[in-house]
């Protein structure tokens, strides 16, 4: 949090030996605050802090209100009843990511398709919790998973996960979309290569400060070099040779 607290989430109903039940608030030396105490029963996978003090968490976890997925809380941890997640968002949450402007990412495998021979992994959803149907990314042809929703600092958003397709663009487990939802050209779309050993998925990815993009997962290969499981690659999505994780231990 901007305050130098810590949030943490997870499946628990103590830390610290304070009662706390999938969601706590700790100050910088590890305490359990006792201004942070939420309504909410576990699991908690994922929170993201606002500046105002908000905490958009995503999961699966119980609330005054019934079973819920994605879920804003006020300041003080109960639930902010103005944020109802849409109905499509109807299994557990994988993971959430801030857009810039307050609006949420949200992923998981998602029953609900609303969209004919498009299959919907990922939902973006407006600040109080609608769906923003502006955003319509999705796999035409086979199966996705997103893993990681990331926006970059001029709005453009990497969807990092296990795919091959992106709104009938042919992608590999990652893509780059510009700041109206759309597919990218200019960033390589076969960074990661699916081989015979099965397919290549990205399970995290850090954009860095000066635009160049850590990722990890279970490909072998990048741009046809052989890399296993952690690599570098430059903005646009070439591989950069000077990051050697080859140390790196499995």
């Amino acid at each position: 949090a901007s305050d130098g607290s810590i949030f943490v989430g997870g499946r628990f109903t103590r830390i610290g030996g304070v009662f706390r039940n999938g969601i706590a608030k700790l100050d910088f030396n590890g305490a359990v605050l006792s201004s942070f105490n939420s309504n909410i029963d576990q699991l908690v996978n994922e929170v993201i802090s606002l500046p105002n003090g908000k905490v958009f968490i995503g999961g699966r976890f119980g609330t005054p209100s019934g079973l819920r997925f994605a879920a804003r809380l006020n300041a003080d941890g109960i639930l902010d009843t103005t944020f109802n997640a849409d109905q499509r968002v109807d299994t557990f949450v994988d993971g959430i990511g801030l857009h810039p402007d307050g609006r949420l990412f949200v992923y998981g495998n998602f029953f609900s398709q609303p969209v004919p021979s498009t299959l919907r992994k990922i939902y973006l959803l407006n600040s109080d919790g609608s769906v923003d149907e502006s955003f319509v990314a999705g796999s035409r042809k086979g199966l996705m998973s997103v893993a990681e929703a990331i926006v970059r600092a001029d709005g453009k958003v990497f969807l990092a996960g296990d795919f091959q397709n992106i709104d009938g663009n042919v992608r590999c487990s990652i893509a780059l979309l510009n700041t109206d939802f759309s597919v990218d050209n200019s960033f390589r779309p076969f960074a990661v290569s699916k081989t015979n050993l099965g397919p290549e998925l990205l399970t995290s990815l850090v954009v860095q400060p000066d635009g160049r993009i850590l990722i990890g997962g279970t490909f072998r290969q990048i741009d046809g070099n052989p890399i296993e499981s952690i690599a570098r690659l430059n903005a646009n999505g070439t591989l950069d040779p000077t990051f050697n994780a080859r140390d790196v231990l499995f």
